[in-house]
């Protein structure tokens, strides 16, 4: 069951008006997903679809719900601050258990059908993965906090990307667009480019609007601190980790959630604020285009467990 959001939209933010022309039109949100049928959400960090299924990974609650026949139902999977999930080429899951310093791969989310934990990357242990995806071509990407690593389709093998000093702070996320995996390198307000893993070769995407480099922020006071980006109609999005608690009593509220139609657009700061599809005080977290929604996580930094929810954006 669906539970749609009572927003009222008054005002638009005055840059995204000033962005759009007659041609373009504003997203909306569609509808909220979670019910509290299971308690609340704490810190849910991604809402996605796999397998027809709808799939929250539940932060702080170590917990991962999926939506069955319309009804939610917690996963017999142990976890501890898994961020993120995604299933390979095989159908299997590949998820990020962060703070147990693992990747499990499972055949289901249950501890019952664990094909494998990953603990360690060339005799060194993964520290806090933070992110996994899937390539075209099959592979498996995970970021920790350390490095870029690369997981081959069976599963036996396993290569790491060290970058070069100073190129890789707190990256969040991870996501493959237009064929290209990028490190969404968070305290730095940049995204890595893989042009070649195994050529270790990488470019990095700056914006100017980018002003210090942080964990969180706000637009104001550190430019872009961002969660994760995706691409939809047309569009790149992107989230950011603006709080009031890191905002330095700035507005932590602006551009939590924008838009931009080009890269060089990106590199100018060229942003459309759309962060008037957020409740007050929640900030979104993952982003996942299913081709004609894109889903989102919110939650509340400063008031943790408090009207957190999965949000779906036509």
């Amino acid at each position: 069951m669906f539970f749609t959001f009572r927003f009222t939209f008054i005002l638009f933010s005055a840059l995204a008006i000033s962005a759009c022309n007659d041609s373009e039109t504003f997203p909306q949100v569609q509808s909220s997903v979670y019910d509290n049928s299971l308690g609340p959400l704490c810190w849910p960090t991604q809402f996605t679809k796999e397998h027809d299924s709808l799939i929250i990974t539940d932060y702080k609650n170590n917990r991962i719900l999926v939506n069955r026949n319309e009804k939610w139902e917690r996963t017999n999977l142990t976890i501890n601050g898994a961020h993120s999930l995604v299933t390979d080429k095989k159908g299997n899951f590949i998820i990020d258990d962060t703070e147990n310093n693992r990747i499990i791969i499972s055949t289901s989310l249950s501890d019952s059908s664990i094909i494998k934990y990953i603990t360690s990357v060339n005799g060194k242990p993964l520290n806090r993965p933070h992110s996994v995806v899937v390539s075209n071509d099959g592979y498996i990407y995970a970021i920790d906090a350390l490095r870029l690593i690369k997981i081959s389709k069976d599963y036996k093998k396993t290569a790491e990307l060290w970058f070069k000093p100073g190129d890789l702070g707190y990256a969040r996320s991870l996501k493959m667009i237009d064929g290209y995996l990028y490190v969404i390198n968070s305290s730095k307000g940049d995204l890595i480019k893989i042009n070649d893993f195994d050529k270790n070769s990488y470019e990095i995407i700056k914006t100017i609007s980018h002003k210090i480099d942080d964990a969180a922020g706000s637009y104001e006071r550190t430019g872009p601190i961002l969660n994760d980006i995706d691409k939809f109609k047309g569009w790149y999005y992107a989230s950011n980790y603006f709080t009031s608690s890191w905002s330095k009593k700035t507005d932590a509220e602006s551009h939590k959630l924008i838009r931009w139609k080009t890269w060089h657009d990106f590199k100018k700061g060229n942003f459309q604020d759309v962060s008037y599809l957020l409740p007050k005080g929640q900030l979104p977290y993952f982003i996942h285009n299913t081709g004609d929604s894109l889903l989102l996580t919110t939650f509340n930094h400063e008031n943790p467990c408090s009207g957190e929810n999965g949000i779906v954006v036509k």
